[in-house]
């Protein structure tokens, strides 16, 4: 099956694979989220939506057994607030999941990796951007979220459980799974 754009891939494939299940895809961009629709239309999936959560906010109990946060937090003026939103969200005994731009530990390690620059521009025009759309943005950007840093942030959204997914092998990014 193949996704436009890949807007609405992750949740669309996740419908796919779990047709008893029900999917939601959030963003807050609706040109992504009209190319969501048509690929979900065009896959004829009916278990899985797309929703603007400025418009249609995001429950205030626990209504999913599994939340993916991918590759975002570090773009995002408040992440913590993100956070606490999604530790809302999560039935007791479930998972939340996320995968987030990693760097090397120290930025002068950093710097050799081979994407380096590449990713340090896209940080300049997009994620420190994005992180200071609000007075009172994080403007964390590529190095903002560090595993010690976004374990602090998931601990102090009020989970219980964190861990870095082990086995995966990714020149970016890095993946974790948080419960409450």
């Amino acid at each position: 099956m193949r996704y436009r754009l890949r807007c609405g891939a992750a949740p669309l494939a996740i419908a796919a694979a779990f047709p008893r299940s029900r999917v939601v895809g959030y963003d807050t961009w609706d040109a992504v989220l009209e190319l969501a629709e048509e690929s979900r239309a065009e896959a004829g999936l009916t278990n899985v939506s797309f929703d603007n959560p400025e418009r249609t906010p995001l429950p205030e109990t626990p209504e999913f057994d599994l939340v993916i946060t991918a590759d975002m937090l570090h773009d995002l003026p408040r992440p913590d607030l993100m956070a606490a939103s999604v530790r809302k969200l999560i039935k007791p005994g479930d998972a939340g999941s996320s995968s987030i731009r990693t760097r090397a530990p120290t930025f002068d390690e950093d710097r050799r990796q081979p994407q380096a620059a590449n990713q340090y521009g896209f940080s300049l025009a997009l994620c420190l951007q994005s992180g200071t759309a609000t007075p009172d943005g994080w403007g964390l950007g590529l190095r903002g979220l560090p595993e010690p840093a976004m374990r602090e942030l998931v601990m102090n959204a009020g989970f219980s459980e964190f861990e870095r997914v082990q086995g995966i092998s990714h020149p970016m990014n890095a993946y974790y799974v948080a419960r409450p």
